[in-house]
């Protein structure tokens, strides 16, 4: 915290250099009270966005990044960014311009992104840098007289466009015949961000663009699928990614698949005939065995 200026002995419409934002209707003023933790007796009601001027000290106040800071620090970013930042005062009244710089992976030199701003933004196209860098701004305030102050975050972010993959389906393979039940798997989407990813399982009958909706917010990349009543056909299947901000895949490959509701029926009366077989050797067995004992 520190009180540059003051125009009364009152805690009133005094300059704090740490409470400048937010001021939405552009009347200098910060539309929030200043408090200081009780070291104030009363808070600001009116503390002010610029410094007052000064005839006898020449200071020019350092602005401060508000985005991208700290917040965005590890993160990802592409396209167009607007950087914001807190403006400079100066004391004597002198205009104030500003520039930003920017370092790249794991150089110290600062690259310059623009100068000779006049306003307390700027729109940087992303896009047109460099890709899978990490990168840290710098803004610096410079008055008509070269008096310069400049903030640099600590914070750093990668520039990288956000995609996310289609799933593949590996199970089951296109054509394959199934009963009542089918696992569906399928190989995970890669989020470039690194965001977690949901998944939406589909089918609808072959031919049709109708969709229909089996599962939706699956965390596996494995679903059990259920026949009970469907009439035996063909089928389409597929699957689309999703991470948490709302990204969505391109469709995965359609699997076509054959419902055969009578293989449940086969299944049944394989089991049933395997299992009399088996208990028909079990009685022939212990049969011939109490006749060599005799």
């Amino acid at each position: 915290m520190q009180l540059l200026a003051t125009l009364s002995t009152s805690n009133s419409s005094n300059y704090w250099n740490d409470w400048l934002i937010p001021d939405s209707n552009s009347d200098n003023i910060v539309d929030l009270p200043y408090t200081s933790d009780g070291a104030l007796a009363n808070p600001d009601e009116s503390p002010q966005v610029y410094a007052y001027l000064n005839k006898d000290i020449h200071i020019l106040t350092q602005p401060t990044l508000l985005f991208p800071n700290e917040s965005l620090d590890s993160g990802y970013y592409y396209g167009l960014m607007t950087i914001t930042w807190t403006p400079s005062s100066d004391t004597f009244g002198h205009e104030v311009r500003y520039s930003l710089h920017c370092t790249i992976g794991e150089s110290d030199t600062w690259e310059l992104i623009e100068s000779d701003i006049s306003t307390t933004w700027h729109s940087w196209n992303t896009s047109a840098v460099l890709q899978d860098r990490k990168y840290s701004l710098r803004i610096t305030a410079q008055c008509n007289e070269e008096l310069t102050r400049a903030y640099a975050t600590n914070a750093s972010f990668t520039i990288r466009e956000h995609t996310l993959s289609a799933p593949i389906i590996f199970d089951p393979i296109d054509r394959q015949l199934v009963a009542s039940t089918m696992n569906i798997k399928w190989e995970p989407a890669i989020d470039s961000w690194n965001h977690n990813v949901l998944y939406s399982v589909f089918y609808a009958l072959e031919g049709s663009n109708e969709w229909v909706t089996i599962e939706e917010e699956l965390e596996s990349t494995t679903y059990r699928f259920y026949f009970p009543n469907f009439p035996d056909g063909t089928y389409m299947v597929r699957v689309r990614a999703f991470d948490e901000s709302r990204l969505i895949s391109n469709w995965s490959s359609e699997v076509t698949i054959v419902v055969v509701q009578i293989l449940d029926e086969l299944t049944g009366i394989t089991v049933s005939v395997t299992l009399v077989l088996s208990l028909l050797v079990i009685v022939v067995y212990f049969l011939k065995k109490r006749f060599r004992e005799s």
